[in-house]
Parts: C-alpha cells; sequence; structure tokens
C-alpha cells in the first residue's frame, strides 16, 4: 500500500466514522405519537435482538505520539429547550444493535432518516460490519426500516420530484465505493444509479438546484483526490474537474451562489490536516481553490489540524462553514472554527470558536440572518446535542446552547424539507426513538 494511503488507512476511523458510543435508549413501546390510525396490513419490522458478530472487531491503538496534549476543558453552556413537532419509534432491523442517522428528509408522503447501521458501535474498534440503514414514517401507515447492503448512506438531497437522492457507499474500510441511489415519494427504494469504478471513494455530500437537466452534484473523494461530478436523471456524468493536490483532498459539504456556481469545503491532508475550498461555476468551469491556511490562521488560536465538515448560506448575506481543529490526531474533543465567504465565494474572515468544543458537526442551515449548525458536545461523562448559531465574525455575533433532554442522544442534522427549522434527534441503540424539535428565534 503507498505510503500515503497507508496513512489515510490509520486515520479513516477517526475521520469519516468516529463519535462517542451511544448510551442506552430509554424503554418504550414502537410507535409514531403524531400519526393518524394505521392500517392493519401496513408492515413494520418485528423487535429482533441483536445478534453477536461473527468476526471479531480489533481495537485501534493510536501512537503516543497521535494523542494531543494540553487539551483545554469544554465550557459549560447554557441549555435551550425546544418543542417536538413530532415523535415516534421503530424496531430495528434484525441483527442490528445501534444506527447512527446521517440525514432526514421530509419526503413528499412522509420523513426518511438514513444512516448506517452496525451489531454494536465502539469508536474506539474499528468496525467490520456495516450497512446502509433507511428508516420511513409514512405520513399515514406505520413506520418501516430496512438494512441495506454493507456501507454507510452519508448524505441526501431532495430531487424535486417528492423524492430524494441519497449518497455514501458499498463496502468496509479501504474496499468502500462510492454509491448513489434515489427514493420515491412514499420511500420506496428505486434502482441504485450506476457509478464508474472510482477506486476506493465515498460520496459525503450532494447538492440539487443546479441548471436544466442537472439531478444533482456530488462530493466527496476517490483515492486521493477529492471528487465534485454533477450528474443527469439518469446518473450519467455532466462534468467531473480535476481537483488535485500534494496531499488527500476531501469534499465534505456543498452549497449553491447566487450564480448557481458551486461552492465546497473539505480538507487537504499533509502533514496535518488544512481546511480546503473549491469555487466551481454551474457548467464546471472557472475551478478555483484554496487552503484557509493562507489566512494565517495561527495567529487566530485555531489548532493546526484543520477539517471543514459543513457550510450554509445566510439569507440576503454570506456564506458561513464550519470545521474542527484538532492539536492531535486523538482528543477527547475539537476546538470549533468558522470561515466566512461572501455571496461571490471570496473568503472574508476566520476565526475559533471558543465559547464551545465539539466531537461532531451534524448540520447546517440558514436561518433569520443566522448560519445554525447542530454540534455533538461533550456533557459530563458523556455527550450531548447543541445548537450554534453564526451572524458574523465578531463575539457578539455568536450564540449556542446545549439542548436540554439530549444527552446520550444522536442528530441527523436539520431536516430537510421541513417549512420551518426542525432537527431531529434519537436514541439509536436497540430501537430509533426519535423527535423532530421546531427551532425557536
Amino acid at each position: 500500500m503507498p505510503p500515503l494511503r497507508a496513512a489515510f488507512a490509520l486515520l479513516l476511523p477517526f475521520t469519516l466514522a468516529c463519535s462517542s458510543p451511544p448510551e442506552p435508549a430509554k424503554s418504550g413501546s414502537a410507535k409514531s405519537s403524531s400519526e393518524p390510525a394505521k392500517p392493519a396490513n401496513d408492515p413494520v419490522t418485528p423487535a429482533t435482538p441483536a445478534k453477536e458478530s461473527k468476526r471479531k472487531p480489533f481495537k485501534v491503538e493510536p501512537r503516543a505520539e497521535l494523542v494531543a496534549k494540553d487539551v483545554p476543558p469544554a465550557p459549560t453552556l447554557a441549555t435551550t429547550t425546544l418543542a417536538p413537532t413530532q415523535s415516534g419509534s421503530v424496531n430495528l432491523p434484525e441483527g442490528i444493535g445501534v444506527v447512527l442517522p446521517h440525514a432526514a428528509l421530509a419526503l413528499e408522503q412522509g420523513l426518511l432518516i438514513v444512516g448506517q447501521a452496525y451489531v454494536e458501535y465502539d469508536p474506539k474498534i474499528r468496525a467490520t460490519e456495516i450497512w446502509q440503514f433507511q428508516s420511513f414514517v409514512p405520513s399515514a401507515g406505520e413506520p418501516r426500516t430496512s438494512k441495506g447492503e454493507s456501507g454507510s448512506i452519508r448524505a441526501g438531497t431532495l430531487d424535486g420530484e417528492g423524492g430524494a437522492l441519497l449518497v455514501g457507499s458499498l463496502g468496509v474500510g479501504m474496499d468502500a465505493r462510492a454509491w448513489v441511489g434515489r427514493v420515491g415519494p412514499d420511500g420506496s427504494a428505486k434502482a441504485a444509479l450506476p457509478i464508474e469504478s472510482l477506486g476506493f471513494s465515498d460520496l459525503l455530500a450532494a447538492t440539487g438546484g443546479g441548471p436544466q437537466g442537472e439531478l444533482a452534484v456530488l462530493a466527496g473523494f476517490s483515492d486521493t483526490v477529492a471528487l465534485l461530478r454533477s450528474i443527469d436523471a439518469a446518473g450519467k456524468k455532466r462534468w467531473q474537474p480535476a481537483l488535485e493536490a500534494e496531499g488527500m483532498l476531501q469534499l465534505r459539504a456543498l452549497a449553491r451562489l447566487d450564480d448557481q456556481a458551486l461552492l465546497g469545503v473539505g480538507s487537504l491532508a499533509q502533514r496535518e490536516g488544512n481546511a480546503w475550498w473549491v469555487r466551481a461555476a454551474a457548467d464546471g468551469s472557472a475551478i478555483e481553490k484554496g487552503t484557509v491556511e493562507s489566512l494565517d490562521l495561527e495567529g487566530s488560536g485555531v489548532d493546526s489540524n484543520r477539517l471543514l465538515y459543513a457550510i450554509t448560506a445566510i439569507p440576503d448575506a454570506g456564506l458561513v462553514a464550519l470545521g474542527l481543529a484538532k492539536r492531535g490526531v486523538v482528543q477527547d474533543h475539537d476546538q470549533v472554527f468558522a470561515v466566512g465567504f461572501d455571496r461571490s465565494g471570496k473568503v472574508e474572515w476566520a476565526r475559533a470558536i471558543d465559547q464551545v468544543r465539539a466531537t461532531q458537526v451534524r448540520g447546517a442551515l440558514g436561518w433569520q440572518g443566522a448560519a445554525m449548525f447542530v454540534l455533538e458536545v461533550p456533557a459530563g461523562e458523556g455527550r450531548a446535542l447543541a445548537l450554534l448559531r453564526i451572524s458574523g465574525s465578531g463575539d457578539a455575533d455568536i450564540r449556542v446552547e446545549q439542548l436540554e433532554g439530549s444527552e446520550g442522544k444522536r442528530s441527523a442534522g436539520f431536516v430537510q424539507g421541513a417549512a420551518t427549522p426542525e432537527i431531529l434527534i434519537a436514541d439509536t441503540l436497540g430501537s430509533l426513538s426519535w423527535q423532530r424539535l421546531a427551532v425557536s428565534p
């Protein structure tokens, strides 16, 4: 294995699949509390205890020099209570003990939750068995779940026809291959779109809203190269610019600019990780890229190992990307930092967000003059969820609050297609017990 790929194989568990282990879910029967009477003939997955994995996973023990030293403590956050608009619970498919939700989409006929599933999950153990996971809650009828092929569904976007396009990978570890699927308005799976072999690859984001003839633009990586590809409704490649650098490039999030151009953010792994962005015209031409390192983030107090995970546009203003920075490869929680862009995609500012530390960025949405982000944050000996709002580059423009009652829960971020902003949170151990929480001003 080439040295760069070998190094990435070591880091893979800490970048794509790492988060703290789930805490036990509260007991309760499987039901959806906001739905009308359900047809008796609509099937629901029966409760089945998870089976033990036949293949014993092995622990990842990082080298001492990869472990961060002198990590600042996590600040204590104020709390906020968000009102639930809908809730429900469904049993997991046979052989599944825990799921990690990555996206929630309001389809024409119900709510779709997607992610990845495990027999059991521990971030300190390299998983050898992972499956794609989907759960659909129809507007009328019983919820249902499905365990797909080996791999993960990492993101999704509404397709403009009442359904959604989903992206992720098939396979595990260095055998992962990019995958694209579609679901109809009723949550039923359509045939996967053909994606030619890209070698070791994964799709981490997708966005619609492009010019006529374009279904979506996909983002991720293929081996050491960042992947940015426009596809039509049949999955055929419309354009794909060459994005290469000395190191490993990954695109993790996309946003549309006013002229339908694309702004993507991610990471450039060299000796350390550099926050990285790319701006592409709507037809894939006029590529411009750079690292946030050029903004002299050392002077702003941002730690040296930086990755951008999410980006969103603020209505009638600019865009904000959010990332996590480390002092070492392995640490309990990370520094949060933000990068501001104008409406044309030019970098305007960058700064550390010292009011909170986090372990994951779970979603982004622009609303009422602010860029909002869902974070997983340390809470006591465990974790909780927090809502971060950024309306500018000053301290007074930052507001962060822990969600009341979110201790031990996971989040799929903001519900795409919801009439007003909502966050999906869930207990995911043994069953999927979820809530949609309305964001208040």
